[in-house]
């Protein structure tokens, strides 16, 4: 199976960003806020950067900036676009094996133009993204519910005002 399916390069999904730092040296916090954290880390070459994000202490995006541009001073570069997209359609997308383990994983990959005529290439992982999310929405069901309980005399009472037809 391709490497993507654990992580990208040495990472791993679901990896904590203490881990991310210890196989990824020189990576930067950037932004947290709400359970998210972005790190970001100078790439060498064609890599100019690569961001990672994490929800929950959980890695679950990479995002790669490419950039294939000869001439720097270009404002678009259509065809190294279009090189990266067919550089993985073939690694990814032309086996049915690779493409039924991608989806059995939920790892998505899509390429999109970004500024400055370069590239991004995402690495998405939606199951990470989606046990987090619903660990969250189980949690505050929990909580609802815990104060529903609390509250067993208000629904007596409101019970009481619909019986009587006064709600």
């Amino acid at each position: 199976p391709p490497k993507i399916i654990e992580g990208y390069d040495q990472t791993k999904w679901g990896q904590s960003p203490a881990e991310l730092q210890m196989v990824v040296p020189g990576a930067q916090l950037v932004k947290e806020k709400r359970g998210y954290a972005h790190y970001l880390v100078p790439g060498d070459g064609t890599i100019t950067e690569i961001h990672y994000q994490f929800l929950n202490n959980q890695l679950f995006h990479v995002r790669l900036t490419m950039d294939l541009r000869e001439d720097k001073t270009a404002k678009a570069d259509p065809v190294g676009l279009k090189l990266i997209q067919h550089t993985l359609n073939e690694k990814y997308f032309t086996d049915p094996g690779i493409v039924k383990l991608l989806t059995a994983a939920n790892i998505l990959i899509s390429v999109s133009e970004a500024e400055n005529a370069t590239a991004y290439v995402i690495y998405y992982n939606s199951t990470i993204r989606n046990q987090i999310e619903k660990a969250q929405a189980d949690a505050r069901a929990a909580r609802e519910a815990e104060a529903l309980a609390e509250r067993t005399g208000d629904l007596d009472e409101l019970k009481a005002l619909a019986d009587r037809d006064a709600l």
